[in-house]
């Protein structure tokens, strides 16, 4: 049996860093985060109308949520409506 060991240097850049404490967390709306959870529960019952309705209220809140595209592409996946 043999050992090796590997080193990891990890280098900060002082001016990422400081952009990076700068920078504020998205703010999310209200109505985005309701018609999500909406969403994941008709997809958890199998109502996929519903989800689908709720889905795409998000995405008019939010048309750049990652999570909203996520799930609709979930939601598609479920229904092998692949390109």
């Amino acid at each position: 049996m043999t050992s090796q060991n590997q080193y990891v240097f990890i280098y900060l850049h002082p001016e990422s860093e400081s952009m990076a404490a700068s920078a504020r967390p998205p703010i999310v709306p209200l109505g985005l985060v309701k018609e999500i959870d909406k969403a994941m529960e008709a997809m958890q019952k199998k109502r996929d109308a519903d989800a689908r309705k709720h889905l795409d209220k998000a995405a008019r809140i939010s048309p750049t949520n990652p999570d909203v595209a996520y799930l609709q592409g979930m939601l598609e996946l479920d229904h092998h409506n692949l390109p």
